[in-house]
C-alpha cells in the first residue's frame, strides 16, 4: 500500500472550468446511481460519485 505522499493527486473541474478541485488519496466509496433525484441534479441518466475520506485538512 501506498503512503499518503506517494498516492497519485486527483483533479476535478466543473465543465465551464472555473471551478477546481484537488484531493489526495484512494476514494472509500465511488458509485453510479440513476435514481430520480440524481437525475434531476445532473441532467443526466446518471450521477457518478466517490468519497474520499480528508485527513489533516485545515480550514
Amino acid at each position: 500500500m501506498k503512503s499518503n505522499v506517494e498516492q497519485d493527486v486527483k483533479t476535478a473541474e466543473c465543465c465551464c472550468g472555473a471551478c477546481t478541485v484537488s484531493v489526495q488519496g484512494n476514494p472509500v466509496i465511488l458509485a453510479i446511481c440513476h435514481c430520480k433525484n440524481c437525475k434531476k441534479r445532473t441532467g443526466s441518466a446518471f450521477l457518478v460519485y466517490q468519497l474520499i475520506l480528508m485527513m489533516n485538512r485545515a480550514c
